[in-house]
């Protein structure tokens, strides 16, 4: 009698958020620029141009992920948050992304080596 040899193989497939996707659940608020007050609705990131959050501002409301416009991309000196979420860099990689919570106030990006560099912003919540 012969006896056979049964090999078996497994294979794991895991699935992880991607920084930058675009994904919403049905229903949910997508991301919208506004005007820069007071009365902003969370969640909420607002971008100043200069430090210590002067100068233009730009401020966006809702989540999902939006690539700065020109003129505004990589022109961000401070930074205001109502939200959860990442401050994204021009090469979109998990190596050139900052995280960043609600509350979260920088008034000077230089301090953590980000002035001048965000070209996308993503909020969570």
């Amino acid at each position: 009698m012969r006896k056979m040899a049964l090999t078996v193989t497994a294979l794991l497939v895991v699935t992880l958020p991607v920084l930058g996707s675009t994904a919403t659940a049905a229903g949910a608020q997508s991301i919208h620029r506004v005007e820069c007050s007071d009365h902003l609705r969370a969640p909420w990131i607002a971008l100043y141009e200069d430090v210590n959050f002067g100068g233009r501002c730009n401020a966006y409301e809702g989540t999902g992920t939006i690539e700065l416009p020109s003129g505004v991309a990589n022109t961000t000196s401070s930074i205001n948050v109502g939200a959860n979420g990442w401050l994204l860099g021009p090469s979109a990689n998990l190596r050139d992304s900052w995280p960043v919570q609600y509350g979260t106030q920088i008034a000077d990006l230089r301090t953590i080596g980000w002035n001048d560099h965000i070209a996308a912003i993503e909020i969570d919540s």
